[in-house]
């Protein structure tokens, strides 16, 4: 299928972005987290949609809103069916309230471990007993410091758990290497997922052209290529100086995964299964 005009890649059916964001001013935010200079909204996102030829979207809830979703509901509400989120809960949250969460296209509950808000580790085990009876999944944002000290917690988790942007896998030796291989050990467990997200995590100056990150993908490939996700981390409320160009960031992500068959499954078949389209 060509491309329509002025959009960069044609129209896959299925594929999907299964990381953003979306900042209102509607809503409350916290007092000293991280977002935006500006509000990102739903119009400005189906334009990117558009231009890289998605046609679905995994809305999260950005830390900023501590756990209330009403932004991340307003925006699957206005994006229809073709959208699914994934909020914020603390183990105080009620069985009716995880329901109407569920009934607004909730399928996860992220655990955002880098940037301080209001999930903490000591929650997880909690909130996955909670959502578990739903078929969610617990999506967590750690350091590979973090990460190492969660393992045997994560792993007993009775809900798949989803690993924010590369799992933050540093791009030097030795941390990179350790990190790996504790990486490596939950996704043979076969309930970890990772997101190829938002690379330029890795460092300043290392976005795109990082050879650790082309082989790390390679060798999650190699691993899982069924437990793949690709997200945008639209707006980028991490890169406010930079903002990165998201058709170089998918560009680059699909030439490091290589496979064509493998890169249609990653947008398209493993969204689908996860989050229930």
């Amino acid at each position: 299928m060509p491309a329509r005009n002025g959009n960069v890649f044609p129209l896959l059916t299925g594929a999907c972005d299964c990381h953003m964001h979306i900042y209102d001013r509607r809503f409350p935010h916290m007092p000293g987290t991280l977002r935006p200079a500006l509000d990102a909204g739903v119009t400005d996102y189906l334009t990117l949609r558009w231009r890289l030829g998605l046609e679905r979207t995994i809305v999260v809830t950005p830390s900023a809103y501590g756990t209330d979703n009403r932004v991340t509901l307003d925006a699957v509400r206005q994006l229809g069916p073709s959208a699914r989120a994934v909020g914020v809960i603390n183990a105080d949250a009620t069985d009716a309230q995880i329901r109407a969460l569920h009934a607004d296209g909730v399928r996860g509950a992220r655990f955002n471990l880098v940037q301080s808000g209001t999930t903490t580790p000591q929650m997880l085990g909690a909130v996955a007993a909670r959502i578990a009876p739903y078929g969610w999944h617990v999506q967590v944002h750690a350091t590979p410091e973090a990460l190492a000290g969660l393992e045997s917690v994560l792993s007993s988790l009775p809900v798949p758990v989803v690993l924010d942007h590369f799992a933050r896998i540093p791009t030097t030796q030795p941390d990179r290497e350790h990190a790996l291989t504790i990486l490596l050990r939950m996704i043979e467990s076969g309930r970890t997922w990772v997101k190829l997200s938002a690379p330029y995590h890795a460092g300043p100056g290392t976005a795109l052209a990082v050879t650790g990150y082309r082989e790390l993908t390679r060798t999650l490939v190699r691993a899982a290529p069924e437990r793949l996700l690709w997200g945008s981390d639209w707006p980028h409320p991490s890169e406010t100086e930079h903002p990165p160009d998201d058709a170089t960031i998918l560009t680059t992500v699909r030439d490091w995964v290589a496979d064509a068959a493998t890169w249609s499954r990653i947008l398209t078949d493993n969204p689908a299964m996860l989050y229930g389209f």
